[in-house]
């Protein structure tokens, strides 16, 4: 596959991944929020593939960086960078202005507001793993997932408290019929994170509504203490 592609509306990509990856896939534009341009990312795994389907707002050059790691390897081990990809694009079906179109940001959780936003139902998600909005003496791999409507995209914030950006680790899957979405958690640090979960149906690019709100506590010390008193 060419470095440089040129694309109308839309852009599908497929790798063979021959083992389980952690993954990271962002989509960037001079100008433009890296998080506003995720909601134009879909990644699906399928058996040994790694689809990627791009949808653009506008016309433009756009770069696309892979990022993976085996998820054998040590979570201390960074995210590497596998692929990079200047895509052209010529024309879209339905230009959006970004100027205008803004994500909600990430900043409510500065209100503690925990767990699920009054967007959550009105788009149809629902928890299938963790109600609660905090998560207290987490491990270091987890999952969450969502019963999700396969017309309605999501995006994420993930930060270790004060401000210290986790993004690379999470990783967003969806199940091949789009109706299951898995949020792969993997925490090399204690402390506090905070995990905000947006979501949108597709076709309505105003902004990403706040879905879900996590304060997720680790503390490896605390979680082996416990195990030892229970034994």
């Amino acid at each position: 596959m060419q470095a440089v592609i040129n694309a109308e509306n839309e852009v599908e990509l497929k790798f063979t991944t021959r083992r389980a990856l952690h993954f990271l896939v962002k989509l960037r534009m001079n100008g433009v929020d890296d998080h506003y341009l995720d909601q134009f990312v879909r990644a699906e795994t399928s058996g040994d593939d790694l689809i990627i389907r791009l949808l653009f707002p506008q016309p433009g050059q756009y770069g696309l960086d892979l990022y993976a790691r085996p998820d054998s390897d040590s979570m201390d081990l960074t995210l590497a960078h596998a692929c990079k990809y200047l895509i052209n694009v010529i024309k879209v079906k339905k230009k959006i202005d970004l100027g205008a179109a803004k994500m909600e940001n990430a900043a409510v959780l500065v209100n503690n507001k925990y767990g699920m936003m009054s967007a959550c139902s009105k788009l149809g998600i629902k928890p299938l793993t963790h109600k609660d909005g905090k998560l207290k003496q987490m491990p270091a791999l987890f999952d969450i997932d969502f019963a999700v409507p396969a017309f309605v995209a999501l995006s994420y914030h993930f930060i270790r408290e004060p401000d210290e950006e986790y993004r690379d680790h999470v990783t967003l899957l969806r199940e091949n019929d789009g109706t299951t979405a898995k949020f792969k958690i993997n925490i090399n640090k204690p402390g506090n994170y905070l995990l905000t979960i947006y979501g949108r149906k597709e076709g309505d690019f105003d902004k990403m509504s706040n879905v879900y709100n996590y304060l997720i506590t680790h503390d490896p010390e605390m979680t082996l203490s416990r195990k030892k008193k229970s034994k």
